[in-house]
């Protein structure tokens, strides 16, 4: 088997972890009350954006390498996923900074922010067909250099500075708490900034390893924009291709152990799997003890209606 195959059957492998990954996120959402909540209506919208990486791009980029296609979608996987991390960051800086506002206007505007989110992305991604997507234009050039500039790297500097303020507030937060008097109050304060402070840096984590995984598409992408493809390595689209599934397969990885309501629903289906055939089994053995009773009951009556 040449490298090329057993690079194609490891990413048909990744390929169908990142789908069942995060389509099990979106499930354990749908299927539990507890975890239909704001925070993580943005975190299944960024597993519809993984779940298009192993299910869309993954596949078209095996079955028609060249295909002008999958420039398209690696930009809708792409922006759709700056976009998700900015609600995330909006939502976390509301939560800790804002928390009796919290309520209001994350219900006011969640639907409203994904709606935008999921549109601008497509629409920006679907640009280029006006002019044909014509890499050797000048407005491609630009377009290309406008979108990594203002909807890719701009926004991550947002998210950096929000994040700073976010772990800032949580710090005097805790300050704050620590001078206070103990009381009840004080320790649900506490437990609240606790589990503020968990998902902050749950968030922070995913959005870093997004970044990070995503860096050698962007490098490539602007290497070629400008008209320099020799400065790219030879092996950096096939790393490329295992950054990108590290990125859609870390997601689930960090709800279902680094986040408290995710990782309590994961517990709860492996306890309810564990327990079911033994419930089962036992109720088995409870039917037969009855009717053993109930036979030695019957046979007894005879024995004395005999006598």
């Amino acid at each position: 088997m040449s490298e090329s195959s057993i690079v194609d059957v490891v990413i048909t492998v990744l390929s169908v972890l990142v789908v069942l990954a995060n389509v099990t996120i979106c499930l354990l959402v749908v299927a539990n009350k507890s975890l239909r909540t704001f925070t993580n209506g943005f975190l299944v919208s960024l597993a519809i954006s993984d779940i298009l990486l192993g299910g869309v791009l993954f596949p078209v980029i095996l079955t028609i390498p060249e295909s002008t296609a999958s420039g398209y979608i690696i930009s809708v996987i792409l922006l759709s996923g700056v976009a998700n991390h900015c609600c995330i960051t909006y939502d976390r800086f509301i939560a800790v900074c804002h928390p009796f506002s919290y309520s209001f206007l994350i219900q006011k505007y969640f639907a409203k922010m994904l709606l935008i989110a999921w549109l601008l992305t497509i629409v920006i991604s679907l640009l280029p067909l006006c002019w044909n997507t014509d890499e050797t234009l000048r407005i491609h050039q630009v377009y290309i250099f406008v979108e990594i500039v203002i909807f890719i790297l701009f926004p991550y500097l947002l998210i950096f500075i929000v994040y700073c303020l976010v772990f800032k507030k949580l710090r005097e937060h805790f300050k704050l708490l620590r001078e206070t008097n103990l009381s009840t109050t004080r320790r649900e304060q506490t437990g609240r900034l606790s589990s503020e402070a968990k998902v902050a840096k749950v968030c922070l984590i995913l959005i870093a390893t997004f970044a990070l995984c995503w860096f050698p598409i962007i490098y490539m992408t602007s290497a070629i924009a400008v008209g320099r493809p020799e400065i790219v390595p030879v092996i950096l689209p096939t790393v490329s291709k295992f950054t990108l599934a590290v990125s859609s397969l870390v997601n689930p990885l960090l709800y279902s152990f680094k986040k408290e309501d995710f990782r309590g629903a994961v517990k709860k289906v492996f306890t309810r799997t564990a327990v079911h055939p033994t419930v089962v089994k036992d109720d088995a053995q409870t039917v037969q003890e009855v009717m053993a009773c109930s036979g030695t009951g019957v046979q007894q009556g005879k024995y004395s209606r005999a006598r």
